[in-house]
């Protein structure tokens, strides 16, 4: 199916004359499979895919070039972003410089070489469940990734027995994660879910924050299992390398569909919970 989104998408960016031009050198087959497909939005040029990277993904291309090539692709990227990777990798201060814009989309191809080989860019993703969560912050993804990891919680507390115990854990959650769990009354009972271990815990805010959070970015990674590996590349990619790490390695289970299907829902409710937290 990518093929052929990818080509619809392309096609409808092109004037009626371009698009019957191309199209005359298609298939039938080929040409029937695209009208199977639906209509694709608009293509939009309002994020660029250097911003919607973490900037954290590009340190390990900075470590193969010199200080006067690290000092020339970091004009492709803003202020805040130029200052965290100079920071990181360690280049000393030198003025930064203005390169012509054919020079800089040079720069950008070759940063994209290294770092999004083969990857497609989003306006061309087959249409997924999972689209909408590209338009998240990383802020905004690590809070629906944590409101994900309830859904453990919330079949953890049936065996708690220690109120003591209860009370301790809200106090750690936020206000909003307290509510959102309050509502799941509903927690999942597929046997693919692990335990946590709750009984392990250290009962310190920071051990439990850890555990919950690797929880709710294993749940997403399992839920994007058999999703493309451009789109589970753009949602990894929104992340810091750390947490982005993870996701991919989630993503490579192999998961049951009828916990996926699950898993899609939870998701769905996360994200409703977090736009309706934060509206824009």
């Amino acid at each position: 199916m990518t093929l052929e989104w990818t080509l619809k998408v392309m096609l409808s960016s092109l004037t009626d004359e371009k698009r019957a031009l191309l199209e005359s050198h298609l298939s039938s087959n080929l040409l029937q499979k695209m009208e199977a497909l639906p209509e694709p939005g608009p293509i939009s040029k309002k994020i660029p895919i250097l911003a919607s990277i973490h900037w954290s993904w590009f340190v390990p291309f900075f470590d193969f070039c010199s200080h006067n090539e690290q000092n020339l692709f970091l004009a492709l990227f803003p202020g805040q972003v130029q200052r965290r990777l100079r920071q990181e990798i360690g280049l000393p201060p030198l003025p930064t410089p203005e390169p012509k814009r054919l020079l800089l989309r040079f720069l950008e191809q070759e940063v994209l070489r290294r770092i999004a080989h083969e990857i497609l860019p989003r306006a061309f993703l087959p249409p997924s469940p999972f689209t909408t969560l590209l338009e998240c912050t990383k802020r905004e993804l690590i809070h629906i990734i944590d409101l994900l990891s309830l859904f453990d919680l919330a079949v953890e507390r049936k065996q708690i027995v220690e109120t003591k115990i209860l009370r301790k854990i809200y106090s750690f959650l936020t206000e909003s994660e307290r509510n959102f769990l309050q509502k799941l009354s509903l927690p999942p009972t597929s046997p693919s879910f692990v335990h946590l271990r709750i009984e392990e815990w250290d009962q310190t805010k920071e051990s439990l924050r850890h555990m919950l959070h690797r929880r709710g970015i294993a749940r997403l990674g399992w839920a994007i299992s058999e999703e493309t590996k451009d789109l589970i590349w753009h949602l990894a990619h929104l992340l810091d390398v750390g947490r982005g790490t993870l996701l991919l390695k989630a993503a490579e289970l192999s998961v049951a569909e009828n916990v996926r299907i699950e898993l899609l829902q939870q998701v769905r409710e996360a994200y409703s919970w977090e736009k309706a937290l934060y509206p824009k």
